[in-house]
């Protein structure tokens, strides 16, 4: 569990979205070798919502829940600033969708969305 090592490196854009600025963050999982995973997100200030563009772990690294952990971490970051988390990187593996359904996202179209406005954590 110590292997994760989530950090947002830009620590502004976790504060109320300002509408002339662009806010995003870069949530990382590292061990002593460096990165292992990184995920995107970027708030919409226009509709209230939060997007991951991407989502990568290094593939020595798959398979050892660091996908699903940095979902999670992006998760928590979008539900106080956001009513919709869009998960829109189209690269990732098929076996990853089943996780998004997992975590409560609804497929629409080629986007993954999750209600954030409900509370659903389990």
């Amino acid at each position: 569990a110590s292997f994760f090592d989530a950090d947002v490196l830009c620590a502004a854009a976790r504060q109320k979205h300002d509408a002339t600025q662009k806010n995003a963050v870069y949530i990382t999982a590292s061990n002593e070798n460096g990165l292992c995973g990184v995920c995107s997100a970027v708030m919409f200030p226009f509709n209230e919502s939060v997007c991951i563009p991407f989502l990568r772990v290094l593939p020595e690294y798959r398979g050892l829940g660091l996908g699903k952990e940095l979902l999670q971490r992006a998760c928590a970051y979008a539900k106080p600033l956001a009513d919709v988390l869009i998960f829109a990187d189209f690269c990732v593996p098929a076996h990853f969708t089943a996780l998004l359904e997992r975590e409560g996202f609804e497929r629409i179209g080629l986007l993954y969305i999750k209600d954030l406005s409900e509370s659903d954590d389990e």
